[in-house]
């Protein structure tokens, strides 16, 4: 496969048959193998996901108890097996053809592991999503990512880093994906594409914000001691 997509959900079944229909919907889908972790869900996304895998045969389901974001990437990511990862949020969506192109870049450049483009924001109003704008990340650099992550929710990266860098330290609860970018670049080089590729849902009741706000500045000034 060239693409392993971990889809990890919790309480999201509102979004996960347009999620599971995002990704299926792909310029490259039949390279794209999904992962879908359900984290001890109190919902029916498991039912929903077992539909899909009737007709489709690049869809896995794993179950388990409750537990952070990065122990069920961890968890994806052990059994992928596609060239390039990438976390695909239940409630964000892609261009058509956002893994084309983002994987393009990285085999055009063997030196860069990770990819990342600008995307769109949305919000829900009356159950029906409405751009408010469009989210530019910028140029790469090392100096930058250690002020701010700004690579986004949406990066495309080689599999081959967690071989040598291991995987997301499960220690964190919002601010792990921040700590591997950092850990990683210590060495390897990242590529950005300007092209809005994405789909961002902002979510008022969403953990960073309903409750993580607070930790995840906490989180981010560990990090950021750290790799300073």
């Amino acid at each position: 496969m060239k693409v392993s997509a971990i889809v990890s959900t919790y309480n999201s079944q509102k979004y996960i048959a347009g999620c599971l229909e995002d990704l299926l919907s792909q310029s490259i889908a039949g390279e794209i193998e999904i992962i879908v972790v359900n984290s001890g869900s109190k919902q029916n996304e498991s039912e929903i996901v077992r539909g899909y895998q009737r007709r489709f045969s690049n869809i896995l389901l794993i179950e388990t108890k409750r537990e952070t974001i990065y122990s069920s990437w961890n968890r994806g990511i052990k059994v992928a097996s596609g060239e390039y990862i990438s976390n695909a949020n239940t409630d964000d969506r892609h261009h058509s053809n956002f893994f084309e192109l983002l994987t393009q870049e990285l085999d055009k450049d063997k030196t860069k592991v990770l990819c990342y483009a600008d995307f769109e924001m949305f919000v829900e109003r009356k159950e029906k999503r409405e751009v408010t704008g469009i989210n530019v990340r910028g140029e790469y650099s090392r100096e930058r990512l250690l002020k701010t992550c700004f690579i986004g929710p949406q990066p495309v990266w080689r599999k081959a880093v967690h071989t040598e860098f291991g995987y997301f330290d499960e220690r964190f609860i919002v601010a792990g994906d921040y700590e591997f970018w950092l850990r990683i670049s210590q060495k390897y080089d990242f590529c950005y594409l300007n092209k809005v590729l994405g789909q961002y849902l902002f979510r008022k009741d969403s953990l960073e914000r309903k409750d993580g706000r607070k930790l995840c500045l906490e989180e981010t000034a560990t990090i950021q001691k750290k790799y300073r």
